[in-house]
């Protein structure tokens, strides 16, 4: 539940929060513009002087995001959805899981859950990427509202399940300057007061009137410094759009310079590759004034002399890569002379240090000091931002429709039409949204479906019960591990079971393999066992 003190009616969070498609942060988003939607036409059409109240226990999730993306609408055309954000003065959470849920709560059945809980209830694992990106965007807005917390303190039992559904915790997080109050009461109940004598609820109207009373004073000053930074902002957009233009990209002596002169880039991509167009714009808008002016077109994102990936999952191989790169160059094979190339380099270059992963590799032992580059670090370390000096952006499960079709492209034959049948597009849509639409879950499950392990309508109705089995491991501890690991393990048991000599070496081997780095397997291995299959197969003929 939640107060904005100059906002009007009561608002109901919408059901499908909770359905499956719900994955992560941006999956919220589409709820929490609507719900801006509706309280800025409730701000117009009825009294705005009235509070308004949120209430829903999930839906203080979408309350946090609907306020962060209100505190972000600055642009003149959409600037009124700000008003929500301004005008928003308290607000109550009641069993709001902030930091997540345990597995415990995760196993409780649930209403209409089938074999297994949906994606989005396992993305409300504790460490959860989606948890993180939503208290990453509302934790600056903190201070801006009184918050109070409420959590339930009697455990819930299902079966021989009895436990918190979301606990003491999760619910209140130990932030500074927020008032904290338990309820008597199961998760379910914690709102099902008995009568106005109830203590609780004597305690929730007590801090509703308290936050009324006092709004309004506060508010009016916000309001005054809000425009007065909203004036300053136009200002800078104007001063902005005066600059001139840049020339196209030059070397120092005036001339055009080749690109891609250089590209050493060892992983070949995907023939399933959909999509992130989106995220190659916000790639090219942060990489500069220059760059931002020349790349007009996605495709243009190649304008540089080299481009450069090197692994940096670990030490080792992130050393391999730099030497490799002094070899190259014409140097020596050694990690420092591939930095000292680069740094030396005066044409235009992009280093890509990608799966920079283990928080304790100090990754910025591998910038080049000097140099006209730029550097992209992928990592899934959130201590490496802080390196970022030109922004950051997070890749999250894809477009919706992107996501049909990688599923759709993997799971048929080339030789298939490109125009699925209705029956496989709806099918499809069921299965992504399952996989909470992350691209590696897709292209093993594609895997799956197109050497026929499984059909589409196998694979949407025994993939839930495979990956709550999944849930149980105590490696496994999100939803995207849980969908890879479980996309994973439907192929490999088909074949372990088998009872054939090449299955049986097959699982063999990659139980050998899981030990290995894979680009430390030689490829030369796998060539030359089939090579003496084959051999062994035509003398015995």
């Amino acid at each position: 539940m939640g107060c904005g003190a100059d906002l009007s009616s009561i608002v109901a969070i919408p059901e499908s929060l909770a359905s499956p498609e719900e994955g992560t942060a941006d999956r919220i988003l589409p709820h929490a513009t609507s719900l801006l939607a509706e309280l800025c036409a409730d701000r117009q059409l009825v009294n705005a002087n009235v509070p308004s109240y949120f209430y829903h226990k999930l839906g203080g999730l979408l309350v946090k995001r609907a306020l962060a993306f209100s505190s972000t609408s600055r642009s003149r055309s959409i600037d009124h959805r700000q008003s929500i954000y301004v005008s928003t003065y308290a607000i109550l959470f009641m069993g709001t899981p902030h930091t997540g849920i345990g597995k415990d709560a995760l196993l409780l059945p649930s209403k209409g859950e089938g074999a297994g809980p949906s994606h989005f209830i396992i993305s409300l694992l504790k460490g959860s990427e989606m948890l993180q990106e939503v208290t990453d965007q509302f934790a600056p807005l903190l201070k801006q509202f009184y918050v109070y917390y409420f959590w339930e303190q009697m455990k819930t039992q299902a079966g021989t399940i009895k436990t918190y559904v979301v606990g003491e915790d999760p619910a209140a997080p130990s932030w500074y300057s927020v008032d904290r109050c338990g309820i008597m009461a199961t998760y379910s109940g914690m709102v099902k007061f008995k009568n106005p004598l109830d203590r609780v609820y004597r305690v929730v109207l007590d801090a509703l009137l308290r936050y009324i009373r006092a709004a309004p004073g506060l508010l009016g000053s916000r309001w005054v410094n809000d425009l007065k930074h909203l004036a300053e902002e136009r200002q800078r957009e104007v001063e902005a759009l005066l600059q001139p233009q840049f020339p196209h990209l030059l070397s120092e002596d005036g001339a055009s310079i080749m690109i891609n002169e250089l590209y050493y880039v060892p992983r070949c991509s995907s023939n399933y590759f959909t999509g992130k167009t989106m995220h190659a714009k916000v790639l090219r808008n942060g990489l500069g004034p220059v760059r931002r002016q020349q790349l007009n077109k996605i495709t243009e994102l190649f304008s540089y002399w080299g481009v450069f990936w090197i692994d940096a999952s670990n030490q080792e191989n992130a050393e391999r890569g730099f030497s490799f790169l002094g070899e190259q160059a014409g140097k020596w094979l050694s990690f420092t002379a591939g930095i000292h190339w680069l740094s030396k380099c005066s044409k235009p270059w992009l280093l890509v240090l990608d799966n920079a992963d283990n928080p304790d590799m100090d990754i910025s032992q591998h910038f080049p000091p000097g140099g006209k580059g730029h550097i992209l670090v992928t990592t899934r370390n959130p201590g490496a931002t802080k390196y970022a000096n030109t922004g950051q952006f997070r890749f999250r499960g894809m477009d919706p429709e992107e996501a049909i079709a990688v599923l759709l492209k993997s799971s048929h034959s080339p030789n298939v039409s490109d125009l699925p049948n209705p029956r496989d597009r709806e099918l499809g849509q069921g299965i992504v949204s399952e996989l909470g639409y992350l691209a590696l879950a897709l292209a093993h499950a594609g895997a799956t479906i197109r050497r026929n392990i499984y059909t589409m309508e196998k694979d949407l109705h025994y993939y839930p019960g495979r990956r709550k089995k999944m849930m149980l491991l105590p490696n496994v501890n999100c939803a995207d591990d849980a969908n890879i690991i479980a996309n994973w393990e439907i192929p490999f048991r088909r074949i372990a079971i088998r009872q054939s000599v090449e299955c049986r070496y097959a699982a063999e081997l990659m139980h050998v393999f899981a030990f290995m780095i894979p680009e430390s397997i030689p490829e030369s291995i796998i060539q030359r066992s089939w090579n003496d299959v084959t051999l062994t197969k035509y003398k015995s003929v």
